[in-house]
């Protein structure tokens, strides 16, 4: 692992440019109507991208249906419920272009639903003043699913039949600046963790899989304030134990 300032990676994927995974789509497994896809949505990182992104292979229908709908309603909701400066920053060139006509439906599907509230800790400390949205929680844990796939993809070297794969997801919205990296219980599990990598506090991940990618989890934050945890585990290779009364 190397670490300078807010970067660190850890195992950063390199794909062979023939590889049998940019071949067909990471997603569905269709070879026809291909085209390069950036795993970690380009939005995110507006306007200092990265030198170094994780790209393969996705089919019209699914940029269009499964993951292009979804980005910028992803990204844009992140934004305007952090605290993060990054986070903010990408907003506000959002506003811009929506008082110029541009992205109006987002802007329909966000404003619209946008309040003031107060975050506060446990403890009742109030921490600020935030924008409040009821979020689509499918269109969020869809695209986040979709860039979990993709890390995995790339780091394993392997097409997934994701139908014979369950899925579990977690999305925390009140991370809210707690710089995580640097928590001594996360840094453990960075650690512990066989791939991970920081692009400057927009967007960070870790993870791993086991048994050739049957068991696999990930865990993101965007902007340093908003955390997802995605595992994948194949139909029928664990059992939960029920626990007796």
């Amino acid at each position: 692992m190397t670490y300078q300032g807010n970067y660190f990676e850890k195992g950063i994927t390199s794909i062979p440019k023939n590889h049998e995974i940019l071949q067909k789509c990471y997603l569905c497994g269709d070879q026809s109507d291909l085209d390069r896809e950036h795993v970690i949505p380009k939005v995110i990182f507006r306007p200092n991208r990265p030198t170094n992104p994780i790209i393969l292979k996705s089919c019209k229908r699914c940029n269009n249906n499964l993951k292009g709908k979804n980005e910028e309603y992803m990204v844009r909701a992140i934004q305007l419920t952090s605290f993060n400066e990054e986070a903010q920053k990408g907003f506000d060139k959002a506003i811009n272009g929506f008082n110029k006509g541009q992205g109006l439906g987002i802007r329909g599907s966000l404003i619209s639903k946008m309040q003031k509230g107060g975050l506060k800790t446990q403890e009742g400390v109030l921490l600020g003043t935030v924008n409040l949205l009821n979020i689509n929680a499918k269109r969020m844990n869809d695209l986040i699913i979709n860039i979990a796939k993709g890390l995995l993809v790339a780091h394993s070297l392997k097409l997934y039949d994701w139908s014979k794969y369950n899925v579990r997801i977690r999305f925390d919205q009140t991370v809210q600046d707690m710089f995580l990296i640097n928590d001594p219980n996360f840094r453990d599990i960075i650690n512990k963790s066989r791939f991970s990598q920081n692009w400057n506090g927009n967007f960070f991940y870790c993870g791993d899989f086991i048994e050739d990618g049957n068991i696999s989890i990930w865990t993101m934050i965007f902007y340093n304030s908003h955390i997802a945890t995605v595992s994948f585990y194949k139909k029928g290779r664990l059992r939960f134990k029920k626990e007796s009364k």
